[in-house]
């Protein structure tokens, strides 16, 4: 980020300094101290290609170095101070510096922030002080020249200013943005492996300890990846909040909840619909089947890009054949999930268990809020 900023400063650098020149020698029988005028010339062009030679090597970060823009702030205090003597603006309308001074002033708040911005600039409005004090101004003009003085001054530190909490929020910015990538980068690598893992021994684990100790990593896990932001929205976080409040109201039951990076997002009608119906099923599995886990897991429906979510749990099962859908499988889960377009299947085998597979047909882009 600093190197382009910098890129951009050497083209201003470039361009105050060619038009300094012209004007400075276009000028040059009519000023007083002509040897003054050249020297500025000089000083200044040294300057501009040093900094800008220092950009166009691998370790152009030295042109941020204290030493390098102490120079350039130095030089361009001089010059702004040398119209005292060579007195071009009563002759040409611009003053010896220009706009070069610019340039140190914004070079200073890349490098040292606000704080540095804004003393570069209040030097620089110094030395336009000194300027005017020692020349003087034409009879008449004393006052129209001051306020001019002043004006530039004001100008030059407001624009270290700016520059300064520009380039400071834009530094926070690159920083948050790294680390949210890197946050994702390490989410996509573990997503699928330690979290699928660690569930694996939460639900094999024949260790009641050991199985609590792998669902506290995972959520701990989840916390470090996802933690502060939603996952995919409000749908994983809704559906650990109705696992926690299971586990609640059953100690013996513990959930496991694993939501896809792929896992589409939906309006907030459908995630109102398929959280009220994972809830149920949840309670069904705990209350009726007496299941010690459950896993719920949701992911793209490949077939119709919208959501599939699992509850499959450990339970006692049932015979989906001669099991009546009661208020809860009926209105509560297939009701639900009905009412926004989706699809409902109860799977059970008697002993083995039983897993409610939801899916509901994709948001359009405009109505998605949460999922």
């Amino acid at each position: 980020m600093e190197r382009g900023v910098l890129v951009g400063v050497v083209g201003l650098r470039w361009a105050a300094w060619v038009w300094l020149t012209v004007v400075a020698l276009l000028n040059l029988d009519r000023v007083h101290h002509p040897a003054v005028s050249v020297a500025g010339v000089v000083a200044t062009g040294v300057v501009t290609v040093v900094a800008t030679m220092a950009l166009r090597t691998p370790g152009w970060e030295r042109a941020m170095r204290p030493g390098l823009v102490g120079a350039e702030v130095a030089v361009a205090a001089a010059v702004v101070t040398a119209e005292a003597w060579v007195r071009q603006a009563p002759v040409s309308g611009q003053s010896l510096a220009g706009t070069w001074p610019l340039a140190a002033i914004l070079v200073a708040a890349v490098a040292g922030g606000l704080v540095w911005g804004v003393g570069v600039g209040t030097l620089l409005a110094g030395a336009r002080i000194v300027a005017l004090t020692l020349g003087g101004s034409a009879v008449g003009q004393g006052g129209r020249a001051a306020l001019a003085a002043v004006s530039t001054g004001v100008s030059w530190i407001v624009i270290g200013a700016v520059c300064g909490t520009i380039i400071r929020l834009l530094r926070r910015a690159q920083h948050q943005l790294a680390e949210a990538e890197a946050r994702d980068a390490i989410a996509h690598d573990l997503h699928d492996g330690v979290l699928q893992t660690l569930a694996l021994i939460e639900r094999r684990s024949e260790s009641t300890e050991i199985a609590r100790l792998a669902r506290d990593q995972e959520r701990d896990l989840r916390a470090y990846l996802f933690g502060g932001r939603p996952e995919n929205g409000g749908l994983p976080a809704e559906l650990r909040a109705a696992a926690s409040r299971l586990e609640r109201s059953w100690p013996s039951t513990t959930v496991t909840v694993t939501v896809s990076v792929d896992a589409p997002k939906l309006e907030t009608a459908k995630v109102d619909a398929v959280v009220g119906a994972a809830t149920e099923a949840l309670t069904n599995a705990a209350k009726h089947g007496r299941a010690h886990h459950v896993v719920v897991f949701a992911d793209i429906d490949e077939s119709s890009g919208g959501l599939f979510l699992s509850v499959k749990d450990d339970g006692g099962g049932f015979d989906p054949a001669a099991v009546v859908e009661g208020m809860g499988m009926a209105r509560s889960i297939r009701g639900r999930i009905e009412q926004v377009g989706g699809r409902v299947e109860f799977a059970s085998i008697r002993g083995d268990g039983a897993e409610v597979r939801i899916a509901v047909p994709p948001s359009s882009r405009r109505a998605a809020h949460r999922g």
